[in-house]
């Protein structure tokens, strides 16, 4: 069991910088700087692993904290 938690939180990280990677790349760049752009990816990144970790928890049949 420790195990497959071990492996989700893997997969969620790898996932997750693959996600940041990919929105540098293809993100367009307009009026923004890079700084910027790299706060937007983080919040945005934060935001969907919270929602992300909501979700793996109700499939497991936690309990959902906020």
């Amino acid at each position: 069991m420790d195990c497959k938690k071990h492996i989700i939180n893997i997969l969620s990280l790898f996932i997750t910088l693959l996600y940041i990677l990919l929105q540098f790349i293809f993100y367009p760049i307009n009026h923004l700087n890079i700084q910027t752009r790299f706060v937007t990816l983080l919040l945005d990144t934060s935001f969907n692993l919270q929602y992300e970790k909501k979700i793996l928890i109700k499939l497991q049949g936690g309990e959902m904290y906020d």
